[in-house]
């Protein structure tokens, strides 16, 4: 699965401080690193400039116009104390982790903090959060998107407690740990308008059909 990925990866509060003061002055960075002042990568403040160099050198991905707006967390090299980042790349609008490590409560407030953001992609991770729904103060979260992730009804009832997102993709989920009553929750996620549920173990086909019936206002896949 290829990707465009605008994500912004940390030296932690501390290290990027460090850095920030090491490093050269903004005429000399520009001389160093041509690319931060090209319509490439547009016009980055020197701490952007720096988080691109960082996540570039884990091998994530990173994307921008005039400022940064796609990030993603490519592989085991990220850690937790990477999405510390995030925060400062208030123009975010697209997040993409794959294989990454745990995905723990530090991760989710560190996400929560960039209101920006428009879609979130996690893609086999291992979840270890009880405060997913601390999300929901990303005003302008429309888009979710699991695969390959093991639910727990935790998991699954903070993800509902989000009540901007519109469209939710679950593919290859495994919802086995997750009871009837939980996944009844996501047809009440009060803003959400469709729902694809693809090649999920633990919920059948009959059960979508159900889901469709019982609510009609929300498109089922």
């Amino acid at each position: 699965m290829q990707i465009k990925n605008y994500i912004i990866t940390s030296i932690s509060s501390c290290g990027l401080l460090m850095v920030v003061l090491l490093a050269p002055p903004p005429q000399e960075v520009a001389k160093a690193d041509p690319a931060s002042s090209t319509s490439t990568f547009g016009e980055l403040t020197v701490t952007e400039n720096l988080i691109r160099q960082e996540i570039l050198r884990l091998n994530g991905d990173w994307e921008s116009g005039s400022k940064p707006k796609l990030v993603a967390f490519l592989g085991k090299e990220f850690k937790s104390n990477h999405y510390e980042m995030l925060s400062h790349l208030p123009t975010l609008e697209y997040f993409f982790v794959q294989n990454g490590s745990v995905v723990d409560n530090y991760a989710v407030k560190c996400l929560s903090t960039v209101t920006s953001l428009k879609r979130l992609d996690f893609v086999r991770c291992e979840f270890d959060t009880t405060c997913l729904s601390l999300l929901d103060s990303n005003r302008d979260l429309r888009e979710l998107n699991f695969e390959e992730v093991n639910f727990t009804d935790s998991l699954l009832h903070g993800m509902t407690q989000l009540n901007r997102v519109e469209k939710l993709t679950l593919s290859h989920v495994d919802l086995s740990d997750v009871a009837d009553k939980s996944i009844d929750r996501i047809a009440r996620m009060e803003s959400l308008k469709k729902c694809q549920i693809w090649d999920c173990r633990g919920v059948s086909s009959e059960r979508i059909k159900q889901l469709t019936r019982e609510f009609p206002n929300i498109e089922w896949k």
